[in-house]
């Protein structure tokens, strides 16, 4: 019997030392991988796994070189291990560049893990160097095992056996292992050239079947390259891509998906700005979104267009390093402030207005204008701020109130205010003639290096030394717990122009997006080599441009992920929502019993639909697009036009809940299901055919018709999905699998498959015989709501009581990562007719709408963001300019093609 894939874990023996069962941290982990070594999947191994007799140094070096994935046990006594530092970690990390060994740090106590790096392969001379924080963690650096109740310990410890249990799947692959080194047909001596003669068929299914294994070992490679950024990713990526096209006859196998799907949806650097000869300090957008200005400490501004190109010359005045900037409202003004004590007005040609503004006894670390434009507000390492008219003059007195350096200062949306933060750790609210409003706001423990108000003006970010974000009412009330997740001091923030989310800047390398209840949205955006200090959003479009001491500028973009902002509008809970058959119109339902119209904007058309008398569980198009059917809690379906009116009478019948409803295909019939346990057809009059459809044994909770119309399948509570036909009839027997109630089916574009999602936390593929096709897919921590299948129906999209949707293929591997901005339950999610969005309705009381589309949606948008990177404009090495050939060869339009030309032309 062939070795089992190995997973090594890497633990502090005292980590497993407690008299407390609940705090032996290996053995509740090899408790919880047991099962995959029954399932003859795995084999967790440890040094405890050393036989007595055999050479314990040499036992683990082996053990080490036969993982495949490795689990590290984060401690102060993990960080402390010199057996640790010396003779594992550099093993597994050089594996990990090598090979693809996958690891995956369990953070079990607090301690500096995100402040400790490591070299390798040799553990003082290297040469490679790691922030063993730069690895994804299964858990929050800032929530230790360790701060956890044990139930979610448990379900932090099942979600890392679920990850491994991928993995090793993965590896266990039917496919034969990439020779060492592969040489294609060419390697075949005479002997099996004559050996395989007669054989071509065989013989390249075998290079088939081992390119597909290279190519699944080299994205596993880039999902776990240690130290790369979003560009590196990106651009192996679209190798890795191009490998699959030309290897496997035009297929783009599932593993190159994920890992295209996970590059789209990553905070990508789109371009990098480079001229200033020193540390940049500050950036600002201009009004349009079209320029953006710089600061640094070479004592230059600079001016950028968006392709990256310096507009100018540089602006030169100051006579030591540059710490803030900002553009007027109506964008041609500029005003600097820096270490020289002063504040400068600029046009933008570079030319300096007037004097500079004098009065301060120290650096002037930031500035501001009002919205209105007429004045400058500044502040300064002398403890105050000064506000000042645009010929230079002070208006009334200095601002008196900070104990320490005043680091951050901005106005109020309405002007009438103005906030700033300090080197002694507070916040204070100021009117227009320097008079404190209230008290300190209090919090940060340390210093507070960046202050701005929200666009509505009813709340203040700010960010510290402290590592931590705050929000705050203009009472000084903090509002919710801190943001945490920087591993180092955050130097700035900024809102986004909609007001939902937020941008920070951090000396630990990153940025890091923010909703507003301080989860973080999606990775940290990586591509800075040292600390970044300032951070803007654009006001125009969903791009953020940050500065850093590199010296450089980076354009990021935030095209693959959540698309606008949340459509609000329900008092409740969002229980439903569908697309409008011309993919224009999206209608939603929810626990304030209306149903609601939006467009793609997130506008609502017209007002809520109001005539059930409670919650509405259930909402659909007509085929036509010129209706709108809905149920709900009052026992009832109803028929409403496009305005809101309803047509008819309600539909009566159901002597409970009714949960969910669907339309024929040729929209003449309406299919219902319900807590009483039955389905029921209707006509457009509201008039009931035949009799129930009776056989589920409890609540049914979904139901659908084929895309033919001649068959109905539904879903329930006694975990069941049942066939049936126009009469009633069941059609075979129940298909069983789930082992927990059915929330969700739906049926394949194809006709020939139905995907459900139930409690079990899985979704399942079914035959139209209800036999079930391939394993669960399993990804989901929590029960899953909702399913949909892609138009095309390559695809599935799913959502869970977990707050995030999946997106999978059909053999039930997930495609990217989770889609994350809900804060509590998603109840329902639908493909738009083209696949290229996708909306989600949750108990947050809102829905979201995210990109769709497929591969080639994703990698189009990859490429475009890459059109004036100088990684492509500048190639220098093999594998970059080959990802640039793809994206000119299969990508690009004519129109980006010349963009890229004109752009390489300027690069040079």
């Amino acid at each position: 019997m062939a070795a089992l894939p190995r997973i090594f874990i890497c633990y502090a023996r005292s980590d497993n030392a407690s008299d407390d069962p609940s705090q032996r941290w290996l053995d509740r982990l090899l408790q919880m991988l047991g099962s995959l070594e029954l399932q003859g999947l795995a084999k967790a191994w440890a040094d405890n796994d050393v036989e007595p007799g055999e050479d314990w140094h040499c036992t683990i070096q082996a053990s080490l070189e036969q993982a495949v994935a490795a689990v590290l046990l984060v401690s102060p006594a993990f960080l402390a291990s010199e057996y640790i530092h010396n003779n594992e970690l550099p093993v597994l990390l050089k594996n990990a560049q090598q090979r693809g060994v996958v690891i995956l740090p369990l953070i079990v106590r607090h301690s500096l893990y995100d402040e400790i790096t490591f070299k390798y392969p040799d553990p003082v001379q290297g040469p490679e160097e790691i922030a063993l924080a730069s690895i994804q963690a299964v858990n929050s650096v800032s929530r230790p095992l360790t701060a956890m109740p044990q139930t979610e310990q448990d379900e932090t410890l099942l979600k890392l056996a679920r990850r491994l249990k991928a993995i090793v799947e993965n590896q266990l692959a039917p496919l034969p292992p990439p020779p060492e080194p592969h040489q294609g047909l060419g390697a075949f001596t005479a002997d099996t050239q004559e050996f395989f003669f007669g054989r071509q068929a065989e013989v390249q299914e075998l290079v088939d079947r081992l390119a597909e294994a290279e190519l699944r070992a080299e994205c596993s490679r880039i999902a776990n390259l240690p130290g790369a950024n979003a560009v590196d990713k990106t651009l192996l990526t679209i190798k890795a891509l191009s490998t699959s096209l030309n290897a496997l006859q035009g297929e783009v196998i599932a593993p190159v998906q994920d890992a295209l799907h996970r590059a789209f949806t990553h905070p990508c650097e789109r371009l990098r700005l480079e001229g200033h000869s020193l540390l940049v300090h500050t950036v600002a957008f201009n009004p349009t979104g079209d320029r953006i200005v710089s600061g640094g400490d070479d004592g230059t501004l600079r001016l950028w267009n968006l392709d990256g190109q310096q507009i100018g010359g540089a602006f030169e005045g100051h006579t030591r390093d540059v710490l803030s900037v900002a553009f007027s409202p109506t964008g041609d003004r500029i005003v600097s402030a820096g270490s020289d004590g002063t504040l400068r007005l600029w046009d933008l040609d570079g030319r300096q207005i007037g004097g500079p503004f004098e009065g301060h006894s120290g650096p002037v670390v930031s500035v501001a204008f009002s919205p209105t434009g007429n004045c400058i507000v500044s502040a300064s390492d002398d403890r105050t701020l000064r506000l000042w008219n645009l010929d230079g003059q002070q208006i009334g007195g200095a601002f008196e109130g900070h104990t320490r350096n005043v680091l951050s200062v901005a106005f109020s949306p309405t002007g009438n205010y103005i906030v700033s933060a300090s080197r002694d750790g507070t916040l204070r609210l100021w009117d227009l003639d320097g008079r404190q409003i209230g008290g300190a706001f209090e919090g940060h423990s340390g210093p507070v290096f960046s202050v701005a108000f929200s666009p509505t003006g009813n709340c203040i970010i700010s960010a510290g030394s402290d590592r931590t974000l705050r929000l705050w009412d203009l009472d000084g009330r903090q509002i919710g717990s801190p943001f945490e997740g920087h591993s180092g001091p955050v130097f700035s923030v900024a809102f986004s122009p909609t007001g939902d989310r937020i941008v920070s800047a951090s000396r630990d390398g990153t940025l890091r997006l923010w909703d507003l209840d301080g989860r973080q949205i999606g990775g940290p955006f990586e591509g800075h080599s040292d600390a970044v200090w300032a951070v803007a959003f654009s006001p125009t479009r969903d791009r953020i441009v940050s500065a850093g001491s590199d010296g450089t500028l980076r354009l990021w973009d935030l095209d693959g992920r959540q698309i606008g902002s949340p459509f609000e509008g329900h008092s409740d809970a969002v229980l439903s929502v569908a697309f409008s058959p011309t993919g224009d119109r999206i209608v939603s339902a929810g626990g304030d019993g209306t149903l609601r119209l939006w467009d793609l904007d997130g506008r609502q058309i017209g007002g809520p639909f109001e005539g059930h008398s409670d919650a509405v569980w259930a909402v659909a198009f007509s085929p036509t697009g010129n209706c709108i059917i809905s149920a709900g809690v009052d026992r009832t379906l109803r028929l409403w036009d496009l305005d809101g009116r309803q047509i008819g009478g309600p539909f009566e019948g159901h002597s409970n809940i009714v949960l969910s409803v669907a339309f024929s295909p040729t929209g003449d019939r309406i299919v219902s299901a319900g807590s009483d346990g039955t389905l029921r057809l209707w006509d457009l009059d509201g008039q009931q055919i035949g009799g129930p459809f009776e056989g589920h044994s409890n609540s049914v909770w979904a139901v659908a018709f084929s895309p033919t119309g001649n068959c109905i399948v539904s879903a329930g509570t006694d975990r069941t999905l049942r066939l049936w036909d126009l009469d009633g009839r069941q059609i075979g027997g129940p298909f069983e699998g789930h082992s927990d109630a059915v929330w969700a089916v739906a049926f394949s574009p194809t006709r020939d498959r139905i995907v459900s999602a139930g409690t079990d936390r899985t979704l399942r593929l079914w035959d139209l015989d209800g036999r079930q096709i391939g394993g669960p897919f399993e990804g989901h921590s929590d029960a899953v709501f909702s399913v949909a299948f892609s138009p095309t129906g390559d695809r599935i999209v799913s959502a869970s009581r977990d707050r995030t949707l999946h997106l999978w293929d059909l053999d039930g591997q997930q495609i990217g990562g989770a889609f994350e901005g809900h804060s509590d339950a998603v109840f329902s999610v639908a493909f738009s007719p083209t696949g290229d969005r996708i909306v989600s309705a949750s108990r947050d009381r809102t829905l979201r709408l995210w990109p769709g589309g497929s591969w080639t949606d994703w990698l189009h948008t990859c490429c475009s963001r890459l059109i004036h990177h100088p990684r492509f404009t500048r190639s220098t090495s093999d594998s970059d300019r080959q990802a640039c050939q793809v994206c000119q060869d299969y990508v690009w339009t004519k129109a980006e093609l010349a963009e890229f030309r004109q752009a390489q032309a300027l690069a040079q």
